[in-house]
């Protein structure tokens, strides 16, 4: 299996449109308001809006280069010199380790950014979803802390979990 990362184009919109629209569960993966933007035109614009504003740094995964997800970094802090970075998979592509490999990928990418020096890196995930804990913590990420029923899914609540990893526990992969 041969998972890589590239910038996002254009032509991966639909792919990212379709996502939204297909996985019902989209509200697991994060604790913020869930905005599904239609129709596809208005959706395209705001995306396109995002990446050339630099608000979002945003990659493509691909899995025997079909696109299968994307890697994103946001919320950037230039005086802490962090990023939060997120991630999705479509459904078929879950459960094979392209997730693991792909943060792994994202977060080397982010870690030699030229121009950026950035400390940290970290990401929240719902206490429920064991497969996003065990893709940070493949990455080296750590648990900094707990918000306790912070999401709120299906009508229960559930912990939000704040993960990190600090650029010199970092380890680049060997040439």
């Amino acid at each position: 299996m041969d998972v890589r990362l590239r910038p996002a184009q254009e032509t991966d919109l639909p792919f990212f449109y379709r996502w939204q629209e297909e996985d019902l569960g989209w509200e697991r993966y994060t604790c913020r308001p869930v905005e599904f933007v239609r129709p596809y035109p208005v959706f395209r614009a705001r995306y396109m809006e995002a990446l050339r504003g630099g608000r979002e740094v945003v990659f493509t995964v691909l899995r025997d280069g079909e696109i299968v997800g994307r890697t994103v970094a946001q919320n950037e802090n230039p005086r802490n010199r962090s990023l939060e970075i997120g991630y999705y998979l479509a459904a078929g592509a879950r459960g094979q380790g392209v997730g693991r490999e792909a943060v792994r990928t994202f977060v080397g990418i982010l870690f030699t950014w030229p121009g950026k020096m950035l400390h940290k890196l970290y990401a929240t995930t719902s206490a429920d979803n064991g497969p996003s804990i065990a893709v940070l913590e493949a990455a080296g990420f750590r648990l900094d802390g707990r918000l306790r029923e912070h999401y709120l899914i299906d009508g229960a609540f559930s912990d939000e979990l704040y993960y990190s990893l600090l650029r010199r526990e970092w380890r680049a992969p060997e040439p």
